[in-house]
């Protein structure tokens, strides 16, 4: 490739007979190597498959960025990596999506870090509920703003909120459990009243509810958590940095 004032060794390797573009192919290694003393490399490694009927699925792509193909926007590290499996006929499904970002400067050192991990797993037929685990994790550069963790984690529950500031780096994880989904004692709650409150308080069965914050910058550290609150768990969670929460429980949370 000329245009850019540089040439590159480029290797494809995928299926026979393929045909497309690397990245729509389900199966794909695509790799730019600098020739000339052109110190860096790119490399995009797609993986993608789909079970009998569509109930289940796997995509997995990474990419490497190093040297010369790093720049303003470009990680140095991309995984996307994303398991889902469904089954209509017993309303059960499961879910695994991991994301990683690392941004790098010139020589490889980390300035910016993103991590996402996100299970769900629920089976309405069994009435085993639901089960949600997540947590999320920013720093350095990919973090652009200060905040804290919502003020409702101190006036609901008496634990003290954290606060952090740009280029900080911080987690937040929730863990939460549903079991035999839809009854309170031996009385039924229709979905329409399955509001938050409801379900801390007792509709929907059996709960475990936790969550916390970690900043763990050196010099700022500090932490909070908290297990099957008094006020509704859902309503703790701060979307800004760590983003929505996964759609498996946003039906219990009726205004956050």
């Amino acid at each position: 490739e000329i245009a850019t004032g540089r040439v590159y060794f480029q290797t494809i390797v995928t299926d026979a007979d393929a045909t497309g573009t690397p990245d729509s192919l389900a199966m794909s290694n695509e790799t730019f190597a600098g020739m000339f003393n052109q110190d860096g490399i790119a490399a995009h490694q797609r993986l993608s498959a789909e079970g009998a009927s569509g109930v289940g699925n796997v995509d997995i792509s990474t990419a490497l960025n190093s040297g010369w193909a790093l720049k303003e926007g470009v990680p140095g590290i991309e995984i996307d990596h994303l398991i889902s499996e469904q089954d209509v006929e017993k309303s059960n499904s499961f879910s695994d999506d991991f994301h990683f970002v690392r941004n790098n400067d010139e020589n490889g050192l980390r300035t910016g870090l993103k991590l996402d991990l996100v299970q769900t797993a629920s089976s309405s037929s069994e009435k085993l509920g639901e089960q949600v685990f997540m947590t999320r994790r920013v720093a350095g550069d990919l973090l652009g703003a200060g905040g804290t963790s919502v003020p409702s984690l101190a006036s609901d529950t008496g634990v003290a909120n954290i606060s952090w500031n740009a280029n900080d780096d911080v987690s937040a994880t929730l863990f939460i459990q549903n079991i035999t989904g839809g009854q309170l004692g031996s009385q039924v709650a229709p979905d329409a009243f399955n509001t938050a409150e409801e379900w801390n308080e007792g509709w929907g069965g059996a709960k475990v509810a936790y969550i916390g914050y970690v900043n763990r910058t050196p010099g700022s550290e500090q932490d909070a958590s908290l297990v099957t609150p008094s006020g509704p768990i859902l309503r703790l969670w701060t979307e800004d940095p760590f983003g929505p929460l996964p759609v498996a429980i946003t039906k219990y949370d009726d205004n956050p």
